[in-house]
């Protein structure tokens, strides 16, 4: 049933488009006719290609001589210098995205089409100017001016951006740097306003600033810089340099090993420092933050110095004058042979004392070591809760009564302290009847499992702080209504299910309620995939900073990233972990690649007709239940169409129009989200799959089919692409 569902829809959709190409575009305008359908390669068109717009007798690759006169006396006209000093020195063909010729100015709007034409380097002596032209010379639009490096040490960069990069570059060096250094220097334009270098907790605006990119070697380095016009933004492209001074200043190292002797309350001379490394700390604490502490983020110059005595390493941060330093505890190895203090002490009794139900003494703590916590909770968040991210000096203490081990994180005066339930064992203590029953009751009931298959492998006495806080919810009132149960963990063999109860036997293992609407699109995922009937439950969740995972992996790193959930979910034999945006219409399942949709060529006789004249974009969403077929335009002077096709009236078209700055965040984000990539290609729904949406989308470069199933598992540029393309239809 499901496969003639499958290709009765595909049927359909075959119609659909050849109804489409024979009747054209609904009437939208007189000016909308269509245009020849532009495939042509992103780098360049064949030879092939081009010869028909030849009208000279010349070889097809060699650079006609209208476009080559056009260059030159368009230098000689801007530079004010004779058309015969001016020569090409470089062309080639290229294929232009838009009709300003790939070279915008700032806030302009370019027709979105393929326009073939050439790449032409002009020369006049000690310069060079880099032209986009269209085939015929016509059409030409200046892309850069930079210097010709054929004529060494006549680099004609804007003083004050010269010495602005100078200055940054001797005192990162600590060394006197000329403007014999600058080997290389070229115009650009950044595409934001962070010049393409944005540091953490930075936001850079959307917006083109023109600038310099500037190369200097000093002996055997090199430094990248990226500016802005005048030179008053600088900044240091990290990446691409290559920076080896690591000679520590005298007064850093004599303030580093004043520290580190006080620290082991013993000498330490130069020869104990065993590591250096220049650095550029993110903000004033230098990467290294206290408990309330305000630090401004700036860039902060410094040095990383490591010192090494027996059995022991500390790591300092330091700023570029010594005046400052710092002790890296987490990276640094120190033997502490102090005592637990007697306020951490009391705390983590106490607390285990609650947990166990029974009076715990201090020759019970086994272990206890100094620790530095990454934010507020100590590394152990609870679902839903929002904790600073500064670093807390602290201690995790161990406890073992019997066979049983407690984890517990504290803070530096045990003030705050956290229940380690991951590295903790707890068996089944003086767990009542009626609450035990009641959960393997449930446990059974739901999974289809025998009683005697499940085992309760951990319970510990809990006081819920009311009752919103026992039953998961989402976001709880701070009344105070205490309530008695047990925190009991089940194991069935294959899966944890960890319970919240109360004494009276109610019970809740269900935490959909924490990820409010967004558990019903990953429900409805999870369903699919499920080879029974049985009753879906999120078994586990919690938020997560970076859903995508941008981050994972990278040192420092500053790339945006975007808040959510991570949630496991079971039908009692089988379960599924997700990672999901805060509304769930984003997710990825754990375990199976963003692009594991296999895309296939869309045949010829299923491709949509061009876009008309004035349209820059278009959607063909079809299928369903409905099996109705809409379709939204978007024109080049940002207005938004949308229509049924088949209506015999207006009533169900609408028209309106974006902004000025909508539209080009929209055209930016089509350049980046590999269509090129993609071009007329399907990405399929799963074998069997029935009653799901298609989408057509097209612009100028080509089309991509993709339908409501397979959307959350296309490659990550092009899910924000068509994200963007959303929020944009709604807006």
């Amino acid at each position: 049933m499901k496969d003639h569902i499958k290709n009765n829809s595909n049927t359909n959709h075959k119609r659909l488009l050849t109804a489409f190409a024979l009747t054209g575009i609904l009437s939208i305008g007189s000016g909308l006719s269509l245009i020849e359908s532009a495939t042509a390669s992103k780098n360049s068109l064949p030879a092939s290609t081009n010869k028909g717009f030849l009208k000279q007798d010349v070889k097809v690759n060699t650079l006609p001589r209208l476009v080559a006169n056009a260059v030159q006396r368009d230098v000689a006209r801007r530079e004010q210098i004779p058309i015969g000093r001016v020569r090409i020195v470089q062309y080639s063909q290229q294929t232009w995205r838009n009709g300003c010729l790939g070279a915008a100015k700032l806030g302009e709007l370019c027709t979105q089409m393929l326009v073939p034409g050439w790449r032409v380097v002009a020369s006049g002596g000690n310069r060079n100017w880099v032209y986009h032209t269209n085939l015929n010379g016509n059409l030409l639009r200046l892309a850069n001016s930079e210097p010709d490096n054929n004529q060494p040490g006549n680099i004609p960069v804007p003083i004050n951006v010269r010495n602005a990069v100078l200055r940054d570059a001797a005192d990162r060096l600590g060394a006197d740097v000329s403007s014999r250094s600058i080997v290389q220097a070229e115009r650009r334009n950044w595409g934001n306003s962070c010049l393409e270098l944005p540091s953490q907790n930075t936001v850079c605006g959307e917006v083109l600033v023109r600038g310099w990119r500037l190369v200097l070697r000093v002996e055997n380095q090199i430094l990248v810089y990226h500016t802005n016009n005048n030179g008053s933004l600088v900044r240091l492209n990290e990446r691409e340099s290559e920076i080896t001074n690591n000679k520590l200043p005298r007064n850093v190292r004599d303030a580093v090993l004043r520290v580190a002797s006080q620290q082991l309350n013993q000498g330490v001379s130069p020869q104990n420092i065993i590591q250096v490394e220049r650095r550029s700390w993110r903000n004033s604490c230098l990467d290294l933050g206290r408990p309330n502490e305000s630090c401004a983020f700036v860039v902060t110059r410094g040095w990383k110095v490591v010192v090494g005595v027996p059995n022991q390493t500390l790591v300092y941060h330091a700023n570029d004058t010594g005046s400052f330093v710092r002790l890296n505890e987490r990276e640094s190895v120190i033997v502490d042979n102090s005592r637990l203090p007697k306020d951490v002490e009391v705390s983590v009794l106490e607390a285990a004392s609650q947990r166990l139900q029974k009076r715990i003494s201090a020759r019970n703590i086994a272990q206890f070591e100094k620790r530095v916590w990454k934010g507020g909770c100590l590394e152990l968040a609870r679902p839903n809760e929002g904790c600073t991210r500064n670093l807390v000096p602290g201690w995790r203490v161990v406890v073992r009564v019997d066979n049983q081990t407690l984890v517990f994180h504290t803070d530096e005066d045990g003030s705050a302290i956290r229940f380690n339930e991951k590295e903790s064992t707890i068996g089944e203590i003086n767990l009542p009847s009626r609450v035990r029953d009641a959960v393997l009751k449930d446990a059974a009931d739901w999974s289809g499992l025998r009683r005697e298959q499940l085992r309760i492998v951990k319970s510990e006495a809990k006081t819920w702080g009311n009752s919103c806080e026992f039953a998961f919810g989402q976001v709880c009132p701070t009344i105070y209504d205490p309530r008695k149960g047990w925190i009991v963990t089940v194991n069935s063999g294959n899966q944890l299910w960890v319970y919240h109860t109360l004494e009276n036997g109610s019970i809740k293992l269900d935490r959909s309620s924490l990820l409010g609407d967004a558990a019903r699109q990953i429900k409805r995922d999870a369903a699919r995939r499920s080879n029974n009937n049985n009753e879906l439950r999120v078994i586990e969740a919690k938020r997560v900073d970076d859903w995508r995972g941008t981050c994972d992996g990278v040192r420092n790193c500053t790339r945006p990233v975007e808040s959510g959930y991570e949630a496991t979910i079971s039908n009692g034999r089988e379960s599924w972990t997700y990672r999901l945006n805060e509304d769930g219409s984003s997710f990825n399942l754990a375990g199976v690649p963003t692009s594991s949709v296999e895309p296939v060529p869309i045949a010829e006789s299923e491709l949509p007709p061009p876009l008309a004249q004035n349209v820059v974009f278009r959607q063909i969403s079809s299928g369903g239940i409905t099996g109705r077929t809409i379709v939204t335009l978007l024109l080049n002077d940002g207005r938004l169409m949308q229509y049924r096709v088949g209506d015999t009236d207006d009533r169900n078209r609408r028209v309106w129009r974006i902004t000025q700055e909508q539209y080009r965040e929209f055209m930016s984000s089509l350049d980046s989200s590999g269509f090129y990539d993609s071009q007329n290609l399907d990405y399929p729904a799963p074998a069997g799959s029935a009653d799901f949406i298609t989408h057509t989308i097209t612009s100028n470069i080509g089309s991509i089919r993709y339908n409501d199933i397979s959307q959350n598992n296309l490659p990550t540029n092009l899910q924000r692409f068509i994200r963007t393309w959303e929020r944009l239809v709604k807006s």
